[in-house]
């Protein structure tokens, strides 16, 4: 009797074939009587099929069921049980699928299966290059099949679990490596804008005083010339000349003119500096309420060449009196890489119009959001990725970074279409 190895024990794997099944070799020459088969069948409950030569050549296989379904008619025991199994053979015709043994166990199983509803658990016959034909039963390659998918399943998940494990090795190091570069371009920053506004602030500062001065001088020269002019009408000859050459009241009017702009120059430089030191020393601000209109206008006025050169309009939409309990260095520097995100994107297009919108919601008593688009005037594809992808996506960590883990929030990405592109910084309300 012929061992046969139960598929369920053995280890098969997506490259398994035919030949790594255990199959059934127990071959018959069709000279002898049918009920050879008979014997074979009853002495072999499990064999599927018996393989029939013609000295010692492959000829064909019958199957127990074929062979046992024709046996039970009538007549047909005794007309064929002492004749030749070749005679039997003959008459029934069995169409038989022959597959080679280097074929993959998953293949065989399909081409089995696609037989048709009659003879899809016919047993199958693996043909072997080198050695006997064999025989093996669809429900071995079912049960070999299902094996193969089990251990595949279970590949996939040790797969996914390795990759699950590497990608969150990689956001741990991508987070590390985010916050690192977070604190080293910080302090490069911190220390070039406190040095540029102590360098300027001196400066402006005696600038300013000094012009306070000389344009209360210059008034009160003016004043004294007008009582002059009052009190002596009728001035020497010299005096009349040189009045006329210099045009005393277009001098006046120039004068007031000059003095007015560098007075609004002055302020908007005295107010850029404040915005810049707000940002040098907003870490004096934490655990305080600010005013994240301020935090916002200061990110913007450091921007502001870079929005003039690339032709870049900010639109505001703000709500009042909106103060904010933060920890304002953080958010600014998550506007600061914001903002330098979506210059890099907008530079990486030709496009002479460019608009970044900013808006402020209280959407509960708790909750504000700061929303940002940026979008383009004109149709363009839906890719538009600027060269330093890599930086890009560093920049957009930090911002999540120092929104979600530093302050608790949360930072939201959407592409509305193909034109705009918004942000949302949820932040809680310094009154919760």
């Amino acid at each position: 009797m012929q061992t046969i190895l139960d598929p369920q024990t053995q280890n098969y794997h997506q490259d398994s074939q035919l030949k790594d099944l255990s199959d059934w070799k127990i071959n018959v020459d069709v000279k002898l009587p049918s009920e050879t088969l008979a014997q074979i069948f009853q002495q072999e409950p499990l064999i599927p099929g018996i393989i029939l030569t013609s000295n010692d050549q492959y000829l064909g296989m019958i199957s127990r069921r074929v062979f046992f379904e024709f046996m039970s008619r009538k007549y047909s025991l005794g007309l064929f049980a002492d004749k030749a199994i070749a005679n039997l053979y003959n008459f029934l015709k069995p169409e038989i699928l022959v597959i080679p043994d280097t074929t993959l166990i998953t293949t065989a199983t399909q081409m089995a299966l696609e037989r048709s509803p009659q003879l899809v658990y016919e047993p199958i016959v693996v043909a072997v290059t080198n050695g006997k034909t064999g025989v093996i039963s669809v429900q071995q390659l079912l049960l070999a099949h299902s094996k193969i998918h089990e251990q595949t399943l279970l590949q996939l998940e040790t797969i996914r679990q390795q990759s699950q494990h590497r990608a969150e090795s990689l956001q741990k190091l991508q987070q590390s490596y985010a916050l690192t570069m977070h604190q080293q371009i910080q302090q490069t920053v911190d220390r070039f804008a406190l040095g540029i506004t102590q360098e300027i602030k001196n400066p402006t500062n005696a600038i300013a005083a000094s012009f306070l001065r000389s344009s209360r001088s210059s008034d009160d020269l003016l004043y004294l010339v007008n009582l002059y002019q009052k009190s002596y009408p009728q001035a020497p000859a010299n005096i009349q000349t040189a009045l006329h050459r210099i045009n005393l009241e277009k001098l006046t009017h120039d004068l007031h003119k000059v003095t007015n702009s560098a007075k609004l120059n002055i302020k908007a430089l005295q107010n850029s500096l404040y915005l810049l030191e707000n940002f040098c020393f907003a870490s004096d601000m934490d655990g305080k309420l600010v005013d994240i209109h301020d935090l916002l206008e200061g990110i913007l006025n450091l921007f502001q060449s870079q929005f003039k050169s690339h032709h870049i309009q900010i639109v505001k939409q703000y709500i009042s009196d909106l103060p904010l309990q933060i920890y304002a260095r953080y958010i600014h520097y998550a506007l600061f890489y914001l903002f330098e995100y979506m210059i890099d994107h907008f530079n990486a297009q030709e496009i002479d119009e460019k608009i970044i919108k900013v808006n402020t919601q209280q959407l509960e008593s708790t909750k504000i959001n700061i929303q940002i688009t940026y979008q383009f005037p004109e149709k363009l594809p839906h890719a538009h990725i600027s060269a330093n992808s890599a930086t890009d996506d560093l920049k957009l960590m930090m911002v999540n970074y120092i929104i979600c883990e530093q302050n608790h929030g949360s930072f939201q990405q959407h592409t509305l279409d193909n034109q705009v592109q918004e942000y949302i910084i949820s932040l809680g309300n310094g009154d919760n």
